[in-house]
């Protein structure tokens, strides 16, 4: 085991108490999503597009059928007055109404404010006979316009006497702030009391109990529209046939579908002239809130906790893994999600898609950055523990987590440079023991220095010795050539070491170097209490008799044949032939020596 095998890792921190914060994070920052407006206004352009869809490839039956007799730049032309002046054609409407006997009615128009029977005789008389008529028949609602400062408009008081045993009602809706008409809810009044609007009141009048919702826009199919000219048509010539067919058990609206005149914004177009510029009339939003409130399919939002319930669900979801392959799959479930929002949308069922569907992504973002920083953490944190103890190329292995010291050893080619002060013992004799530990410790500083500059691994100290490695733990082409350039350079270091040491009166150091190259066992070796990163082998030690033989060799570096041949440039090197080495038969040694010594 390592030294600090006790302490988690920075996974299993995670799923211990210290990683709660970052799941609490990751469920404050999507429940987030859920209250501030941006998402809201994200939220209903979702569904905006999910009714376009849904009105497109999946729209839900309407039961209740409503129709909208509309008046048209044809009917304008065929009725031949201004819309002030429709007292007649408003009449042969009620008149119709009495014939064929819907299931109730509602005017999309206001009466007149004051009388024109100056310019047309006749023309109250005409429509207060028709207002007189119409109270035997099916249940009708008068409409009211909203002046500018919010009061209701004026109607001409003898209509306004004879019209007070008809239901009357708000022609208003309810616009998001970006102006798109999305919910309904006659909660209208300046101090928030409910007023009566024509989409709720007409409800009312066939028998339903309006409630609060947002608008289902597929549900049904594009309201059908009778133009007015040719209801009045069938009232003239006597169709009461046609007139029963078109409009008798239905909800009947009359209102204005006049280009650019009475157009609001909705999701999906809402007539089937096939022509849909982002708006529609308002008689057709009506005409949808009164089919929504007849088959009760205005759209709930679903209650906030289980709402909130089902995103930390998620957040859950998405924080319990990190990296690529969970932000991928994360992702994957957020579309999931987004498309099961279009499948509870058509059930009439609002849900926080985008919230919801963020939550899983969220909370993989924070697991991935909360695991990143626990990771960046416990570098630092084997940094300063092993910093001191072990070579840079180790630690940076063993933070990478390719060191395993449960693995054991590995077989593989090394380099090993052997390095030692001649008549150091002799040297010690003569010096405080403060005194050699301060020589040594500046000396070993600078020859560490040169070897983990060229990217060797020091092994160990053997009292005033070195063993380095290169080619383990991490290998390459050059390990060779970079132990041969190491060993050059700490022989210049120590000339500079040298000039210092006579500078303070203090001695010169004399070394051998010996450099060999072979097959070696490396790993971490040792007890189960206490072990280090080592070389072991036959490499091992003919490099440490190698460097035996520098002082009769006359050289302070000395390669052999082995680690010769695999050096790309051994300029500089002098053949001296075979050698005598302890324990093995005679090898061909390469001497070196520094330039001008």
């Amino acid at each position: 085991m390592s030294p600090h095998a006790s302490e988690p890792s920075p996974a299993a921190r995670l799923l211990r108490l210290d990683g709660l914060p970052g799941l609490a994070a990751a469920i404050a920052l999507a429940s987030l999503m859920m209250v501030v407006a941006g998402t809201g206004l994200l939220e209903a352009r979702w569904r905006d597009r999910a009714f376009g869809w849904l009105a497109q490839h999946a729209p839900v039956a309407a039961r209740g059928e409503v129709v909208v007799v509309g008046l048209h730049p044809e009917d304008l032309d065929a009725f031949q007055v201004p819309i002030a002046l429709m007292h007649r054609q408003i009449a042969t409407f009620l008149q119709a109404l009495v014939i064929a006997r819907p299931r109730a009615a509602g005017l999309d128009f206001t009466l007149p404010e004051r009388s024109f029977d100056a310019l047309s005789p006749g023309l109250d008389q005409t429509l207060a006979q028709a207002l007189v008529a119409v109270r035997a028949g099916p249940p009708v609602v008068l409409g009211i316009g909203v002046r500018a400062d919010g009061q209701p408009e004026a109607m001409q008081p003898l209509l306004e006497a004879i019209s007070r045993g008809l239901r009357r009602a708000y022609l208003v809706v309810n616009p998001d702030a970006d102006g798109m008409i999305r919910g309904f809810d006659e909660a209208l009044g300046s101090q928030g009391e409910r007023l009566p609007t024509l989409g709720g009141e007409v409800a009312r009048a066939a028998g339903a109990a309006p409630r609060n919702g947002l608008i289902h826009y597929a549900h049904g199919d594009p309201v059908p529209v009778i133009p007015w000219r040719q209801l009045i048509a069938w009232v003239q010539s006597g169709n009461q046939d046609a007139l029963r067919a078109a409009l008798g058990g239905k909800v009947v609206l009359l209102g204005n579908l006049l280009p650019f005149d009475d157009q609001l914004q909705t999701p999906v177009p809402l007539a089937a002239d096939g022509r849909f510029t982002g708006t529609s009339h308002g008689v057709l939003i009506h005409a949808q809130q009164v089919r929504n409130l007849l088959d009760d399919t205005l759209v709930r939002e679903l209650p906030w906790p289980i709402a909130w319930l089902t995103l930390a669900l998620l957040g859950l979801i998405g924080w319990r893994r990190s990296g690529g392959l969970a932000a991928a799959g994360m992702l994957g479930l957020s579309l999931a999600v987004l498309a099961g929002s279009v499948l509870l949308l058509r059930q009439s069922w609002a849900v926080p898609a985008v919230a919801w569907a963020l939550a899983p992504l969220i909370g993989v973002a924070v697991r991935t950055g909360q695991e990143t920083w626990a990771a960046a953490q416990e570098r630092n944190r084997l940094r300063q523990h092993f910093s001191g103890l072990v070579s840079p190329g180790v630690l940076r292995e063993i933070i990478a987590g390719r060191l395993d010291p449960q693995a054991g050893g590995g077989r593989r080619e090394i380099a090993v440079l052997f390095s030692d002060i001649r008549g150091f013992t002799t040297l010690s004799e003569t010096m405080a023991p403060e005194q050699v530990v301060e020589l040594l410790n500046r000396y070993f500083g600078l020859m560490v220095s040169v070897i983990h500059r060229h990217g060797g691994t020091l092994d160990k100290f053997i009292g005033d010795g070195i063993m380095a490695v290169f080619g383990s733990p991490a290998t390459g082409d050059d390990d060779a050539d970079r132990a041969w350039a190491a060993a050059r350079d700490m022989l210049a270091a120590l000339k500079d070491f040298n000039t210092q040491q006579a500078r303070l009166g203090g001695p010169v150091l004399q070394i051998g170097i010996g450099l060999h190259a072979g097959p070696a066992v490396t790993g971490f070796v040792g007890s189960a209490t206490r072990y280090e990163y080592s070389a072991v082998g036959d490499t091992v030690n003919t490099a440490s008799r190698i460097e035996s033989l520098t002082k009769e060799a006359g050289y302070p570096l000395l390669v052999s044949e082995a680690a010769r041949s695999r050096l790309a440039h051994p300029e500089g090197l002098e053949d001296l032939g075979p050698m005598a080495v302890r324990g093995r038969a005679a090898m061909r040694m390469f001497g070196y020596q520094p330039p001008g010594e």
